[in-house]
C-alpha cells in the first residue's frame, strides 16, 4: 500500500510540473512580439508605450476603404500604413477625430501625406491628398480642402489669415469658411 501512494503521489507531481511548464509556454507565446510590421518598428522608434503615442489600445486593423492600408489605435492618437512608400502617419487624437468624422482615408480629406507637425504658439497641422487640417487647443481641429484650401495658399496661409475657427458652410452661390483674422469665400461660376 505505501508503494501506490509514493507512485501516485509521483504521478500528481508529475502532472503539476508540467502544468506549470505548459502555462509557462503558454505565457511566453502570448507575450511573444506580434510581427514586426511598419506600424510596430515606428511604435518602438518614438518610445513605445512611453513616446508621444502611448500604450496600445488595438491590434492593427484593415482601414476602410484602402485595400491593403492598415490602422491601429494608440492611447494618443491613430497610426496609419498603406502600401504604397509613404510610411507610417501619426495622427493625435484632435486630428484623428476630425479626419474621422469626414470620412478617414476614404473621405474628403484622403489619406495622410504627412505626419503632425507643430507650428508654434500650439498650432499643429497635418496634410493630407487633399487638404489639411489644423489644430489649437482653443479653435480645436478645423479641415480645409478644395477651393478655400487653394485661396488659403496663394494668400499666404495661416500666417496671413490665422488658422481656421470653423468648417465650410454654404453661402449665396458657394461655401465659406471663417478663419482667426478673415473669412474666405469661393463662388461658383
Amino acid at each position: 500500500m505505501l508503494r501506490s501512494l509514493v507512485g501516485s503521489e509521483m504521478c500528481i507531481r508529475d502532472r503539476a510540473k508540467k502544468a506549470q511548464e505548459d502555462a509557462k509556454k503558454a505565457q511566453a507565446e502570448a507575450n511573444k512580439p506580434a510581427a514586426d510590421t511598419a506600424i510596430l518598428q515606428a511604435w518602438r522608434a518614438q518610445g513605445s508605450e512611453f513616446g508621444v503615442w502611448g500604450r496600445k489600445l488595438s491590434e492593427e486593423m484593415p482601414a476602410p476603404k484602402y485595400e491593403g492600408a492598415v490602422t491601429q489605435e494608440f492611447q494618443n492618437g491613430v497610426a496609419y500604413w498603406a502600401d504604397d512608400s509613404a510610411g507610417v502617419r501619426w495622427l493625435g487624437s484632435g486630428i484623428n477625430e476630425e479626419w474621422q468624422r469626414l470620412g478617414g482615408a476614404g473621405g474628403a480629406l484622403g489619406k495622410p501625406t504627412g505626419n503632425e507637425t507643430a507650428l508654434g504658439d500650439g498650432v499643429m497641422i497635418q496634410t493630407f491628398e487633399h487638404g489639411r487640417i489644423y489644430y489649437t487647443p482653443k479653435t480645436g481641429s478645423r479641415a480645409i480642402h478644395g477651393a478655400i484650401l487653394t485661396g488659403f495658399i496663394n494668400g499666404g496661409g495661416h500666417g496671413v489669415f490665422g488658422v481656421p475657427v470653423g468648417g465650410e458652410y454654404e453661402v449665396a452661390d458657394g461655401v465659406a469658411q471663417n478663419f482667426q483674422r478673415a473669412v474666405l469665400t469661393w463662388t461658383r461660376g
